[in-house]
């Protein structure tokens, strides 16, 4: 995480997509104490809202990036274009 030896590589992406990143996890740090869920591409809304429960349910300190827009394009309120 801290050296250039997987420059250009995707090494918290663990959810792998064909057009992109997928879904990443990303580990605390010390200016941020939780993990970081993040999802590229919208293809994998099921599975990353499906994630995001998981770690809830384990007590694991979260912040799931963009899950509000997610569960809007999940719903139909809003599109990709």
């Amino acid at each position: 995480m801290r050296s250039s030896a997987n420059c250009g590589g995707h090494p918290f992406e663990i959810l792998y997509s064909p057009s992109g990143h997928g879904i990443n996890l990303l580990p605390p740090t010390p200016d941020n104490r939780c993990f970081a869920l993040k999802l590229t591409d919208y293809v994998l809304a099921k599975p990353f809202v499906e994630m995001v429960k998981s770690l809830i349910v384990s007590g694991t300190p979260l912040k799931a990036l963009n899950l509000e827009n997610i569960l809007d394009y999940m719903c139909g309120d809003s599109f990709l274009q």
